[in-house]
């Protein structure tokens, strides 16, 4: 049962700052980025009044492309391109590199080797907000695991749309709907503007649920909790340049009818560069 807790617990780091508002984003077609998302988790699960405590580091990179523009509409096409984690669970470590085949197989690679490699398209409408996505059969682990292949997941780590005429001490709130499997709710602080590019600072609450299959079981795990960090973006097209951020979160893994208390800590660091 602890292995199958850990594999649970495992994936309940993603967590994204993401902003649509009222105002605009402005991309070039043609343009092609590569994204690098650094994930570090703390989780602690009370089974049974014993404490399991599981340790996640992860490395998602993304090759992005901004394939059309027409209609104030974008598409978008992303891959998933590289996957690396490491976890440690009671003296145990568990490793997966996609770039690694003699790591294919452990609990880590389940459903998401399947994403590596694939592309998938998005349209979303000139303030970041998703039109449509291509449909593909999704992984049977979880839909966390299938948000590190998803086009949405990577269009809110990427741009942000700003209120024109952005200046030092602007503050805005947004928010995603309640029923998105993660819903933050974030205020963002404009904290200083240098030339094209402006720092903002943010602070906000955020939710997840999410439904995990193993082995034919489903395991649900349900968080709240808070999340604060600092984004720097280009202030004339909405592109972000990078992300740090922490949060904090409780909540509960529930499975065979039972239901466990969880505690989790991430930290998220985001880089985005062009590629020529």
């Amino acid at each position: 049962m602890k292995r199958i807790l850990f594999i649970a617990t495992a994936f309940t780091f993603a967590v994204s700052a993401s902003a649509q508002n009222g105002g605009i984003i402005k991309l070039e077609k043609g343009k092609k980025y590569k994204v690098e998302n650094k994930i570090t988790t703390n989780n602690v699960t009370d089974v049974q009044g014993q404490q399991v405590e599981s340790n996640v580091d992860v490395s998602v990179t993304y090759n992005v492309e901004v394939a059309d523009f027409a209609g104030n509409r974008y598409t978008i096409k992303s891959t998933l391109s590289s996957v690396r984690m490491k976890a440690n669970m009671m003296g145990q470590e568990f490793n997966y590199d996609s770039d690694d085949p003699s790591s294919s197989g452990g609990p880590l690679s389940v459903g998401v080797a399947d994403l590596v490699g694939k592309q998938t398209t998005i349209v979303v409408d000139n303030s970041g907000r998703p039109v449509e996505e291509e449909k593909e059969k999704k992984s049977e682990v979880s839909s966390l695991v299938n948000q590190f292949g998803s086009a949405d997941y990577m269009v809110k780590s990427v741009v942000i749309a700003l209120p024109s005429n952005l200046k030092v001490g602007d503050t805005w709130n947004v928010s995603d709907p309640e029923t998105a499997p993660v819903a933050n709710n974030i205020t963002y602080t404009v904290k200083s503007i240098d030339g094209n590019v402006a720092t903002l600072a943010f602070t906000g609450t955020t939710k997840s649920k999410t439904t995990v299959e193993n082995s034919g079981m489903e395991i649900h795990t349900n968080s709240s909790g808070k999340v604060e960090g600092e984004v720097t973006v280009d202030k004339s097209t909405g592109l972000v340049k990078g992300n740090k951020s922490t949060s904090e979160s409780t909540g509960s893994v529930e499975m065979m009818g039972q239901e466990f208390p969880l505690q989790a800590n991430m930290a998220l660091e985001t880089t985005v560069s062009e590629v020529k």
